[in-house]
């Protein structure tokens, strides 16, 4: 039963994680167009033969939405991971960890990926995470009170998590959710800046004000807010989707459970707690205890701890039925 129910969980989060993906790079794209409809430069003038003259749709702008779009992604996207890698303060590790890079290299060979390059971030709260944009420049960051904390089996499982997240490409679509979103941030704020300081030049300046601030009021009040959800509520597929290829890879659940089981009654967090990448982590540094209410549990980046102890002791077969989701 534990193996089927893993297997069927993994189906589900891959299956919903990419509907997330495409809808959260959709967001922005989508934002750009309805600006640009509002602006008028999806109409253009064309005249037949005999002067009749009406409004004709402009190409040249959906294209440069795509364009501006997919530029702002690629060019962030590419020095996402050594951005996300001094946010930490986490430095290569040194012979001095040895044993956990041992241990690395046979997850990741488990794991049929190349093995990433160890870091460290001297810090005593126990957490870890993963970076990269493919297989073969990834990263693995680990803390010191991680290292204490952690059994060689529960730091196996912790390891594996974190493999997973490369494994799955999670490192990928998770760097691109956070770049659509903050473009969704930086073109609200661009919409407003852009409305206090339009000139009131006769009429049409005037409604030109008015529409740019109806424009930005809308995006602050309905596209930020969808974009955060859809970040968090993708944040929580991938990291149900590592715990699942976790146990894929160690053939062994209760290695995991145990180390989020000692997550969860630990109560330090990470010094250097920066927004941009608390997503990254096993356990988010943001969030401790997690978000109370409906609106504060969908904004969380992170499933409870509690929910995932609890799927994996079905796995383990030590449960027999899910958590609620």
């Amino acid at each position: 039963m534990g193996a089927s129910s893993y297997i069927e969980d993994s189906r589900q989060s891959k299956r919903v994680s990419k509907g997330l993906v495409v809808a959260v790079v959709a967001l922005p794209l989508l934002l750009l167009n309805v600006i640009a409809y509002f602006l008028g430069l999806y109409s253009n003038t064309a005249c037949d033969v005999g002067s009749t003259c009406g409004p004709s749709f402009n190409p040249a702008v959906l294209l440069g939405t795509f364009a501006v779009t997919f530029a702002y992604l690629a060019i962030a996207y590419a020095g996402s991971t050594r951005a996300s890698l001094a946010f930490t303060g986490a430095t290569k590790a040194d012979g001095t960890y040895s044993e956990a890079r041992s241990l690395l290299e046979n997850v990741s060979i488990a794991a049929g990926i190349p093995t990433p390059t160890l870091y460290i971030v001297q810090d005593p709260a126990p957490n870890a995470f993963a970076v990269g944009t493919n297989p073969k420049n990834s990263a693995v960051a680990v803390t010191t009170g991680l290292l204490e904390l952690m059994d060689r089996r529960e730091l196996e499982g912790v390891l594996a998590h974190e493999l997973a997240h490369i494994k799955n490409k999670d490192t990928k679509v998770s760097t691109i959710a956070v770049l659509a979103v903050a473009l969704v941030t930086t073109i609200a704020d661009i919409s407003l800046r852009a409305a206090f300081h339009t000139r009131s030049r006769g009429k049409d300046s005037s409604q030109l004000q008015m529409i740019m601030i109806g424009i930005a009021l809308a995006t602050y009040l309905l596209a930020v807010p969808s974009a955060l959800l859809l970040r968090a509520a993708l944040s929580r597929q991938r990291e149900e989707l590592a715990d699942e290829t976790a146990v894929e890879i160690t053939r062994n659940p209760a290695g995991l459970r145990s180390a989020l089981e000692k997550l969860n009654a630990d109560t330090t967090v990470v010094s250097r707690s920066v927004a941009a990448v608390s997503h990254l982590w096993i356990e988010s540094p943001l969030e401790r205890g997690g978000k109370s209410g409906i609106l504060g549990r969908l904004m969380n980046t992170h499933p409870p701890l509690s929910d995932r102890i609890e799927k994996l002791e079905i796995y383990e077969g030590r449960a027999s039925t899910p958590p609620t989701q």
